[in-house]
């Protein structure tokens, strides 16, 4: 073998080794001392003397006992940041504050995180919607057990065709309970929620009408007004209508609601919206029951703070 051939194989050998590359790296940036050397590399001595025993002919040592590299070892440090600069280019790691993180445990990482955010994000919303479920069939309970007492109400005042001064007031108090249930479901059920305001104003007007019939009727009995609390068949009519309309609205508030952790609620558009209708017709309904009974609109219903009020119009308050 000649000299060159002997030298090419010395150092293709002493570049084998990753920490002997690492040397050559470090002294291209200048000549250090062993120690230095040592602190760099942060590794044993017996390791560093073995490898720079095997970079006899890359490097070389001063006066000073600092170390350098040979004209062989700045060849070879030359042949190998050439070497690895497309390597490098192609590497697949990402530095991260400091630290070299494979792309591919970067990306598992990202898709982990993501995965683990929608499953948080649909817990979330499951639990919104179950939450948002459950006040809506509790309030739906509730608007129907008071529409139910309110028919209930006006069934037995057509029957006997005679006002109750206790039924009306619990009419009254049934009906401005079952209004609120009603504006609570327009903000629930923003689907439907121009129905719901609808029933809404509505039962509220009925309300006003009940109050304004029980603050009649109790102006009669107090001043001994004979049959003040009897029928004609024009009275008993308007109730009924005023009935009518009650049982189409009640439609709308199902009565297989179930609340609890498996809320099944079923809202019927449909009949939501027939509900509305009536809700329009009761309207007119009321007009003409006021008329029968000889009733002004002196109460109206209006909302202030968040909440429904009936307030008199000769209070100048509301329009």
């Amino acid at each position: 073998m000649s000299f060159e051939e002997d030298t090419y194989s010395r150092i293709f050998a002493a570049l084998k080794h990753p920490v002997r590359r690492r040397i050559l790296a470090i002294l291209s940036e200048g000549s250090l001392t062993y120690t230095e050397l040592l602190n760099r590399l942060d590794v044993e001595t017996g390791f560093l003397n073995y490898h720079l025993e095997n970079l006899s002919e890359l490097i070389s040592k001063d006066g000073e006992g600092r170390y350098r590299l040979s004209e062989f070892g700045a060849a070879a440090q030359s042949l190998t940041a050439r070497v690895e600069a497309p390597v490098k280019r192609r590497s697949s790691s990402v530095n991260i504050f400091g630290h070299r993180i494979e792309s591919r445990m970067l990306a598992l990482g990202l898709v982990s995180v993501l995965v683990l955010s929608n499953v948080f994000f649909i817990f979330v919303v499951q639990s919104q919607s179950v939450e948002r479920g459950n006040a809506i069939g509790a309030s739906l309970i509730q608007a129907r057990g008071l529409l139910v007492e309110s028919i209930g109400t006006l069934n037995t005042t057509i029957s006997r065709g005679d006002l109750g001064y206790v039924d009306l007031d619990a009419f009254y108090g049934n009906l401005v309970k079952a209004s609120s249930q009603c504006d609570f479901l327009s903000r629930l059920d923003t689907e439907h929620a121009g129905y719901w305001i609808q029933v809404r104003d509505a039962l509220g007007s009925l309300s006003g009408f009940a109050l304004d019939l029980n603050q009649q009727t109790s102006f009669k009995l107090l001043s001994n007004i004979s049959d003040s609390t009897k029928l004609s068949w024009i009275k008993v009519d308007s109730i009924a209508r005023l009935r009518d309309d009650l049982i189409i609205i009640l439609k709308a508030f199902p009565a297989d609601v179930v609340t609890g952790s498996s809320l099944q609620v079923h809202l019927d558009g449909e009949l939501i919206s027939a509900a509305a209708d009536s809700s329009r017709k009761m309207i007119v309904d009321i007009k003409y029951a006021r008329s029968s009974f000889g009733l002004g609109e002196t109460f109206k219903l209006m909302e202030v703070d968040g909440s429904l009020s009936l307030f008199p119009n000769s209070s100048g308050i509301g329009p």
